[in-house]
């Protein structure tokens, strides 16, 4: 101890007025001898007790910005001192792997069941067998084992058991705002564990999650698929009506928009002229006049023409047609589907309006049925009786249902003791999903 602050302490003099002994009205000789033992206790060094082995040791401690400060007590006596000072990672490479090593392992024996199983299974492992088979410069090159357990660096090697879906599930639903994404839980597992193609076993299980489907579900585009071109003017119509203008004095707010499709091209040639056969020279052109029918060898001439015309409009229009076809599919994928099989349905605002009344309603709903394919990008669904809605959907609006048969026991059976779980890797229990026993939901 510092001899000055001792002295400092031994010389504290004892209140001599009422403004000094504060809420005390009189110094009896009991304050003053309560004041000469705190005085001597504050400048006297405490004294270690020799540890008794058959007592119940006591650990306190208080920390600071640079460091942990620690005492071991027994009976209310201090036993042993001791001050801990952080040294970071990159210069405590060995014992920092080790520490993290052992805390990991302390972790998951706390908290999964049968978890000590793991060392005895590592010899019959497919996929860590062979390392254990390998070299000794091999292993030690990558490779450590502690307490039984096989460990990547610091990471923990686990087996192709379900335990590794226990994990994916635990790393993608601890966020508190939600769901991880692949990318994160990825980096979460990966953080502390390590088995071959943990990012494909990652996708496959998150790609089942219901939650995350109804949460994140948004429209995919399909296949660009052209409308066939028609083969003449006024073979193939489309009408639309524009509401809500403003009413004309008698009365009038819509417009009904008819369309000839044959028109409605790029061709190069305007749509009287693919009409008609030749453009207008003046207005009066285009209003046309009652013609009495009569032989005409000109008129033959000009159906020939025309036909001739049609043709080359339906050609330069199928051309335009594939050209765009090509660069709208560069980067897109063809979905189908197998009627009697279970999908989810995107719900899109316009078409479900009271389902998307705020952003945190669901997004999509199901299992529905699949009852056949209507064109080459369009599927009949089976909808509930009270819906109002088509029950045709384009397949940007459908996504295939996995059911996620493997849920509700996984927690209790990752290790079964008895039972043999080797059976159960993660990967087929992954792929081999079945989607036809579940009853729709409305």
């Amino acid at each position: 101890m510092d001899p000055s602050k001792v002295e400092a302490i031994r010389s504290w003099p004892s209140p001599s007025s009422i403004t000094e002994v504060i809420r005390v009205s009189e110094w009896s000789s009991s304050a003053q001898s309560a004041f000469e033992s705190l005085k001597e206790n504050l400048s006297s060094a405490p004294i270690l007790a020799l540890p008794n082995f058959d007592m119940l040791f006591e650990f306190e401690c208080d920390a600071s910005g640079v460091g942990i400060g620690a005492m071991l007590v027994q009976g209310k006596r201090p036993m042993y001192s001791f001050v801990s000072k952080h040294k970071d990672g990159t210069s405590n490479v060995d014992v920092d792997a080790l520490s993290r090593r052992y805390s990991l392992l302390s972790i998951m024996e706390a908290r999964v069941l049968g978890f000590s199983f793991i060392k005895e299974l590592y010899e019959v492992d497919p996929d860590f067998d062979p390392i254990l088979n390998c070299s000794p410069a091999e292993f030690k090159r990558d490779y450590v084992e502690q307490d039984g357990f096989l460990f990547k660096g610091s990471r923990l090697c686990i087996l192709k058991y379900s335990i590794r879906e226990l994990l994916i599930r635990e790393a993608h639903e601890c966020g508190l705002a939600g769901h991880f994404g692949i990318n994160n839980t990825f980096e979460i597992l990966n953080e502390h564990f390590y088995w071959p193609c943990m990012d494909k076993d990652v996708k496959a299980v998150i790609n089942r999650c219901a939650t995350c489907f109804q949460a994140k579900s948004a429209f995919h585009k399909g296949l660009y698929t052209p409308l066939p071109v028609p083969n003449q003017p006024w073979e193939d119509l489309s009408m639309d009506f524009i509401v809500a203008l403003p009413r004309t004095q008698r009365g009038k707010d819509s417009i009904m928009v008819v369309v000839d499709r044959a028109h409605n091209y790029s061709t190069g040639k305007s749509p009287f002229e693919i009409c008609y056969g030749a453009n207008p020279l003046t207005p009066i052109d285009s209003i046309p006049f009652a013609i009495e029918p009569k032989a005409s060898v000109e008129a033959v001439s000009k159906a020939k023409e025309m036909k001739k015309l049609y043709e080359q409009v339906k050609a330069k229009t199928e051309k335009t047609n594939q050209q765009y076809k090509a660069k709208a599919n560069q980067h897109r994928k063809q979905s189908t589907f197998i009627p009697s099989n279970l999908v989810w349905i995107h719900l899109r605002n316009e078409r479900f309006t009271a389902k998307r009344k705020n952003k945190l309603m669901p997004r999509a709903e199901g299992p529905f049925k699949l009852l056949e394919k209507d064109g080459d990008n369009a599927y009949k669904v089976e909808l509930p009786g009270d819906s109002v809605v088509s029950s045709t959907f384009n397949v940007g609006d459908l996504m295939p249902y996995l059911e996620d048969d493997n849920l509700e026991n996984l927690r209790s059976s990752s290790f079964l003791e008895g039972e043999d779980d080797a059976g159960e890797n993660v990967t087929n229990n992954i792929t081999s999903t079945s989607s036809n026993d579940v009853t729709p939901k409305l």
